[in-house]
């Protein structure tokens, strides 16, 4: 039979893109890597998207840039749901997928497809801007009830979804993220260089991802200056994120305890040097209380670092035996595993190898397949 004319919405991936755009891009990747007779288009905004339209067209798809962005409320939600539906099937399309809640909530002839990536809208409000939240989940609970299948990043999301939302049941197809071979690649390119364009990677160090509230980090940083009471010649703990009233908070916290050069703040990192901090890492610390799938550990573990990290929301489905997962409330077991993990090399060893197995079960090829068999699903 022949294929089907697809067209993805691309607007997330951009220059400083989160874990949204990574999984979109990445799931892209592998739809035109397939060799499938699907017919691949792409759409992109205006700004900061010069590398991907270039890959995209040299892995054979149909590039496009739209002007308005997922940011430009309400222009973008009008004009998706009167223009794009009706573009869409002037333009033969068969199946229109969107990297977000964001897609037409009609159509006539056109099947769509969206992907939830967690439900922070729905158990962890109070950490997104005022009314966002609540936009949020509106516009999951419609996209829901229109979209013609979901795709889920984990099992635990699409249970949250399925709770919050039980009209998506049967609806819901599970496909894991998968990190690139050329990640790989660029994480051993980053082990040959001194370093020297981040201060903070000439000396041992432990790693940590993010600044949300979500992100649990006073308690790290709670814990990890105990275990300096321990263990006096633990390495220094880098925090990677933009400045936000939790930092705020960190950045007072640690100066009451006159403790600031113990713990660095680096803002954000380009993907280059974000992977190299993953390479070079001692020990990535992540004791975030949800995520919907949970990038960090998977690529710290690709780079050889082993982790500590949260056993709620994913993070326990996606590291499994690979990683310490611990509460994180349990100050004592965050603080021991710490410094045993600094000072038993054959224990950190065996991390090492257990993430290493684990990080390569989440390939392209795997998360590939899973589309290609939701899509062809309707031939």
């Amino acid at each position: 039979m022949p294929g089907m004319k697809v067209g993805v919405d691309l607007r997330t991936v951009k220059e400083g893109m989160t874990g949204v755009g990574q999984y979109t891009w990445r799931l892209t990747r592998a739809l035109l890597k397939s060799r499938s007779d699907h017919e691949v288009h792409v759409f992109l905004g205006k700004r900061g998207v010069g590398p991907w339209l270039e890959q995209a067209r040299d892995l054979g798809a149909r590039a496009w840039t739209w002007t308005l962005s997922t940011e430009s409320h309400p222009w973008c939600d009008l004009w998706e749901q009167t223009v794009l539906p009706l573009w869409l099937e002037y333009r033969g399309f068969d199946l229109f997928l969107s990297g977000t809640f964001l897609l037409p909530w009609w159509s006539r002839k056109v099947r769509r497809v969206f992907v939830v990536h967690d439900m922070i809208a729905f158990l962890f409000p109070e950490t997104m801007p005022n009314g966002f939240a609540a936009y949020s989940r509106w516009c999951t609970r419609w996209s829901s009830k229109r979209s013609d299948r979901i795709i889920v990043n984990s099992l635990n999301t699409m249970r949250d979804l399925e709770r919050f939302v039980p009209e998506t049941k049967g609806k819901t197809v599970l496909v894991y993220a998968g990190l690139e071979d050329r990640d790989v690649i660029s994480w051993k390119e980053g082990l040959d260089s001194d370093g020297t364009g981040n201060d903070f990677m000439r000396e041992p160090f432990f790693l940590s991802v993010g600044t949300d509230p979500r992100k649990n980090l006073s308690f790290l940083v709670e814990v990890y200056l105990e275990a300096r009471q321990s263990c006096p010649d633990l390495p220094k703990l880098v925090l990677v994120g933009g400045e936000t009233k939790e930092s705020g908070k960190i950045r007072e916290q640690l100066r009451r305890r006159s403790a600031q050069e113990y713990v660095e703040f680096v803002g954000y990192l380009s993907a280059r040097q974000l992977a190299e901090a993953y390479a070079r890492a001692y020990l990535f610390l992540f004791p975030s209380l949800y995520e919907g799938f949970g990038y960090p550990p998977l690529e710290a573990m690709k780079a050889r670092t082993p982790v500590i990290t949260s056993n709620r929301g994913s993070m326990a489905e996606v590291v499994a035996d690979a990683g310490l997962l611990l509460d994180p409330r349990d100050r004592s077991g965050w603080r021991e595993s710490m410094v045993r993990l600094w000072l038993d090399r054959e224990y950190r060893e065996s991390w090492v190898v257990r993430g290493m197995r684990r990080a390569g079960e989440f390939s392209t090829e795997r998360t590939c397949r899973m589309i290609l068999d939701a899509l062809e699903g309707w031939r």
